[in-house]
C-alpha cells in the first residue's frame, strides 16, 4: 500500500513541478509581448510629437519629445527583464551582443 501513495505523491508533484515550469514560461511569454506594447506607445508617441496621425493626415500635438524619451526608456527596461528573466543575466547578454556587434564592424 505505500508504494501505491508513494507513486501517487510522486506523480502529483511531478504534475505540480510541470504546472510551475508551465507558469514560468507564460510569464516570460507575457515579458516579451509587453515589448510590442512599449513599441506601440512609441509609435504614438512619435505621431503625437510631429503632429501627424499613422495615415500620414495632420492631427494636433498631443505628445512631446519627452514623452517619446520616456517610452523609449520603458522599452529598454522592459526588454532587459525580458532577457534577464530568459538568460538569468541580461547585461552579460548585451555586453556579450555588443562585443560581438563591435568585431564585426571592426572586421
Amino acid at each position: 500500500m505505500s508504494g501505491d501513495g508513494a507513486s501517487l505523491v510522486e506523480q502529483q508533484l511531478q504534475g505540480r513541478v510541470e504546472e510551475e515550469i508551465t507558469a514560468a514560461g507564460d510569464t516570460r511569454l507575457f515579458q516579451v509581448l509587453a515589448i510590442s506594447g512599449d513599441m506601440g506607445a512609441i509609435a504614438t508617441a512619435v505621431y503625437g510629437a510631429l503632429s501627424i496621425g499613422p495615415r500620414g493626415e495632420a492631427v494636433e500635438i498631443t505628445h512631446t519629445w519627452e514623452d517619446v524619451e520616456a517610452c523609449l526608456g520603458l522599452l529598454i527596461l522592459t526588454a532587459a527583464a525580458a532577457l534577464d528573466d530568459l538568460t538569468g543575466d541580461a547585461w552579460d547578454t548585451v555586453d556579450e551582443r555588443l562585443r560581438f556587434l563591435v568585431a564585426r564592424v571592426a572586421a
